[in-house]
C-alpha cells in the first residue's frame, strides 16, 4: 500500500479548511490545517508537505507571503495558491506551481492531486 500524500491546507475559513480536509480523506490524502500564514510557516519548519494548499486573503500574511516562506521551507512541495480574487499573478510569482479559482469544485482539486499520488 503506498504511504499517504500530506497536504497542508492553510485557509483562514473553517468552512473551506473542513470540506477541503474531507475531500482529501476520501481519496487517501493525509492533511493537516492551519488558519493563518504564521501557522502554517511553523508547521512547514517541522514537516516538509508533499502539498501546500494556501488562500489568498487571511489576517497577518497574504497567501503570497505564506507561499514565499514556506516554499523556502519546503522547496519540493507542490503548491497551490486558491482565492476569489485575481490573485494568480501573485501566487505565481510567489512561488507556487498552480492557482484555482474560488468556488472550485473537488473534482477541479482532484485533477491537480491525483497524479501527485501515483
Amino acid at each position: 500500500m503506498t504511504e499517504r500524500k500530506k497536504v497542508l491546507i492553510i485557509d483562514d475559513e473553517q468552512g473551506i479548511r473542513d470540506m477541503l480536509s474531507m475531500v482529501l480523506l476520501m481519496n487517501n490524502f493525509e492533511s493537516l490545517c492551519a488558519c493563518d500564514g504564521e501557522t502554517a510557516a511553523l508547521l512547514a519548519e517541522r514537516t516538509c508537505f508533499d502539498v501546500i494548499i494556501s488562500d489568498y486573503s487571511m489576517p497577518g500574511m497574504n497567501g503570497a507571503e505564506v507561499i514565499r516562506k514556506v516554499r523556502a521551507l519546503c522547496p519540493r512541495s507542490f503548491i497551490i495558491g486558491i482565492s476569489a480574487g485575481a490573485n494568480r499573478t501573485a501566487f505565481l510569482e510567489a512561488g507556487a506551481d498552480t492557482f484555482l479559482r474560488k468556488p472550485f469544485s473537488p473534482d477541479d482539486l482532484l485533477a491537480l492531486l491525483l497524479p501527485l499520488s501515483l
